[in-house]
């Protein structure tokens, strides 16, 4: 869910209102996330 509402543009902030989840979590996924994508396109 966090991914799908930053992917559609929006703020880190308004993610962390609409989930109730904190701030540092919500930075982990996306951070983890592009990781990720970064290691499956090599």
């Amino acid at each position: 869910m966090v991914m799908t509402l930053y992917g559609s543009g929006m703020k880190i902030a308004d993610i962390v209102r609409n989930t109730e989840l904190s701030r540092s979590t919500v930075n982990r996924i996306v951070k983890n996330h592009s990781n990720n994508a970064k290691t499956e396109a090599v």
